[in-house]
């Protein structure tokens, strides 16, 4: 199996602009004979999208069956290449923070809803059309068995016992962080190594970067046996690419 870890910019409240960049990096390494290209958490939208204002928060999200992941299953298809990306995600009424995979043949392939409470502000913790999924579960995609996790999911140690039950090859880690690059390279990239040793399999961990207000640097790794062994270090642009 054949995987990029792409740290795009996003820009917040613009998914035109997101969606645009997605399709233009299946374009751009279709030569590469990839099976799956990968973004960080809340990527269509834009992590800063949300405000905990219900009514602002419902526009922006959107339903699996919206037309938009059509859009995506085709860019796919054409690209004969998978796409995986996060979202904020509304199901009658209720929001998630979700992650979609759409397979080389244009079909939602997976769907999973983070589990920890950490992506919500403020009223929003209150708010029960806030909320998290329940769902641990792995899926097959080019040979593989693939666990997904979103950014504080594997923080909390009794969520990382779900994950640790579930059989897979590898887990696939979006985060939203923003990290100084000092901070990050002065011991913090290390104790995520440390954090998710105990899964006992490759992780996957892709950032993105942020030019707003909050600056994230981006940056993709992977973690194996508590050490780092690839990477595109935070603050460069690019991708990384994995032979799993």
């Amino acid at each position: 199996m054949r995987v990029a870890l792409i740290p795009e910019c996003f820009i917040d409240l613009d998914p035109e602009h997101n969606v645009k960049q997605m399709v233009n990096w299946l374009t751009q390494l279709k030569s590469q004979k990839l099976d799956l290209i990968c973004f960080g958490e809340a990527f269509l939208q834009g992590f800063g999208a949300l405000n905990a204002n219900y009514e602002h928060d419902l526009k922006l999200a959107f339903s699996q069956d919206d037309e938009l992941f059509k859009r995506l299953g085709k860019a796919c298809l054409d690209a004969g290449c998978g796409l995986a990306f996060g979202y904020i995600e509304k199901d009658d009424g209720v929001l998630f923070s979700s992650y979609m995979v759409v397979g080389a043949d244009g079909q939602k392939a997976h769907h999973f809803r983070r589990v920890s409470p950490g992506w919500k502000l403020g009223e929003a913790f209150q708010d029960k059309r806030y909320q998290e999924g329940s769902d641990y579960s792995s899926f097959d995609y080019a040979g593989k068995k693939i666990t997904i996790a979103i950014c504080g999911d594997l923080w909390h140690d009794d969520l990382l016992e779900h994950f640790m039950a579930v059989d897979s090859d590898l887990l696939l880690w979006p985060v939203y962080t923003n990290y100084e690059i000092d901070f990050w390279e002065a011991g913090e990239k290390m104790e995520y190594a440390k954090q998710v040793a105990v899964l006992n399999r490759p992780v996957m961990m892709v950032n993105s970067f942020d030019d707003g207000e909050d600056k994230a640097y981006g940056g993709a790794f992977v973690f194996e046996n508590g050490k780092v062994t690839q990477e595109l270090s935070m603050g460069k642009r690019g991708f990384l690419i994995l032979d799993v």
